[in-house]
């Protein structure tokens, strides 16, 4: 329950608090006195976007607060969930900077438009004028019919499957695209990946391969020079080994009685050593250097591929080739794995799409069998607003495709007039009748309903005399399970009000600003007799609002 309601700065409002009680407010005033400034601020506190030209002095920030009573709401897991500070007497406030920016707190802890939107959802249900002509909508008329029928539980678990469906279904829909364009490369990367897998791309192999293309390229040359070292080494009359062989002998004969020969000898043999471990090494190089006369050409041709590729492919060494080939080999396994993920959503939507028709087909059921309920419900109020031949009546249609509340289509039909039969909203129906069927649809709805404010911004329009009685019968049931605050112009509504409120124009200087005051007993009764009047209120309008009131 909205308990005060507190604006600074606001187009025509300097500053003012204005305190509610539980029941049925009227708020009433002139023309332009601001009544629907007080609706605007009101929404702003629950969402609603605002800018700098809502304020009135434009160096200073307008603040709006309000200030609301929770105890009959159950709303402290909503406060967990948000990491807000739960109280049952909760401040919401809006502030609009001259920079253009505004800030939300719930109980002074900032929060986004999105959460005081979704908290002030379940606080206040404001109806205008221009909500009436949202009657002939089709959307508006399903979510009055669900409210009557109470479905907000099929509804939450049919939305949050929906949720997941179409979750699902965008996730099946990127995967596809991505998919299909990588199908089109597939053939491609596939043909790249072959060819670099097709020669050895092995760092060290890479290198041994170019080492014996060298050695290959001058195999005359390192043979001759292999030989002769051979030769020079062991193989000629005046070999190496065997010249230190005789060296050895020669200074061994002299050893026995001159030792520094010795430390000779010991070197002479290591030299000896070495030398003979190169000729056998020189003797080896011999052999293995043998080569196959189709082995150069096959070797620079697998050379040439290597070449070829780094030239193709724009890189410089192999391995950066390698790399490539690693890069291909993951997308092609990108590839195979997105058929397998798209598998996998696909059963997902699959059982997510079953269990969306199964919980649509119980909403359809229940909203199959509120349809009499309702239809009745809705002409016994509209005879009780004195519309005793009107005529209420649901077409029913239903969509191949989910939509976020179903796959039902309903059209209220409505005709006032005895023997006309029912026809579409929007061609049949005039203000008043629009304004008394939102009424009794709105008053159906709220039975239902545990939002504990609804706001009525001048539903009465298009209805005077005896109806407007009537209507305010209507409003006064209706506060008995809601604070009702509604702003009218006709006394016959304000009068069954159990607050009544005045908005008025005050002028000091140049400025103009917008006030409200609760009116007592005898403000009340001048109000209704001037609302009652042309212009002088006369003892006779007075004694009419006396009547009223009573």
């Amino acid at each position: 329950m909205l308990t005060s309601l507190s604006i600074k700065n606001y187009a025509l409002i300097n500053f003012l608090t204005i305190k509610f009680e539980k029941g049925f407010s009227a708020i009433t005033g002139e023309t332009g006195a601001g009544k629907s400034i007080l609706l605007g601020a009101l929404t702003i506190i629950l969402g609603k976007r605002a800018d700098t030209g809502v304020l009135s002095d434009k160096t200073t920030k307008c603040v709006i607060e309000g200030e609301f009573d929770l105890s009959t709401l159950d709303l402290e897991s909503f406060f967990v969930q948000n990491d807000l500070d739960y109280d049952t007497t909760t401040f919401i406030r809006r502030e609009i900077l001259p920079s253009g920016k505004s800030r939300a707190f719930i109980n002074d802890t900032p929060v986004t438009l999105s959460v005081l939107k979704a908290l002030g959802s379940y606080l206040v249900d404001i109806h205008s004028q221009h909500q009436t002509l949202m009657l002939s909508n089709s959307s508006f008329q399903l979510e009055a019919l669900d409210g009557y029928l109470d479905n907000s539980n099929l509804l939450t678990s049919y939305k949050a499957t929906f949720q997941q469906y179409s979750t699902l279904q965008t996730k099946l829909q990127t995967l596809q695209k991505q998919q299909l364009e990588l199908k089109r490369e597939e053939d491609f990367l596939t043909f790249q990946f072959e060819e670099l897998d097709d020669v050895i791309l092995d760092e060290k192999q890479f290198k041994a391969m170019e080492e014996r293309q060298q050695f290959l390229l001058h195999s005359e040359e390192v043979m001759a020079a292999l030989g002769m070292t051979s030769t020079i080494l062991s193989d000629d009359e005046l070999n190496l080994l065997d010249r230190i062989t005789v060296l050895k002998e020669t200074l061994s004969s002299i050893a026995g009685f001159y030792p520094k020969a010795n430390e000779l000898l010991n070197r002479f043999e290591s030299v000896r050593l070495e030398l003979k471990d190169m000729a056998d090494e020189t003797t080896a190089l011999l052999t293995e250097g043998e080569a196959n006369p189709s082995e150069l050409s096959e070797l620079t041709e697998k050379l040439d591929e290597i070449y070829r590729l780094q030239q193709k492919h724009h890189i410089t060494s192999i391995t950066e080739l390698i790399k490539l080939k690693e890069a291909l080999s993951n997308q092609l396994l990108d590839i195979s794995n997105l058929e397998e993920d798209i598998d996998k959503v696909s059963r997902k939507l699959d059982t997510a799409t079953k269990e969306l028709q199964k919980q649509a087909s119980a909403l359809t059921k229940s909203r199959k069998a509120g349809f009499i309920p309702f239809t009745k419900a809705v002409e016994t109020m509209l005879q009780r607003l004195g519309m005793k031949d009107a005529i209420f009546e649901i077409k029913h249609t239903m969509s191949d495709h989910f939509s976020k509340t179903g796959i039902d289509r309903v059209d209220f039909w409505f005709s006032t007039n005895k023997g006309v039969a029912a026809g579409e909203i929007s061609k049949i129906a005039s203000g008043g009748e629009l304004s008394r069927l939102m009424l009794a649809i709105k008053s159906l709805v709220s039975e239902k309903s545990f939002l504990p404010t609804m706001v009525f911004d001048e539903i009465d329009s298009g209805v005077s005399g005896d109806i407007a009685g009537k209507v305010g019968n209507i409003m006064q049931e209706m506060a008995r399970n809601h604070q009702l605050i509604v702003i009218t112009h006709l006394p016959q509504i304000a009068s069954k009000a159990q607050q009544h409120y005045k908005v008025y124009k005050q002028s000091k200087g140049k400025a103009t600003h917008t006030n409200i005051i609760l009116l007592d007993s005898e403000q009340r009764v001048e109000e209704i007799a001037a609302m009652l009047s042309d212009q002088t209120v006369s003892q006779a309008a007075r004694e009419a609002a006396r009547e009223l009131l009573n």
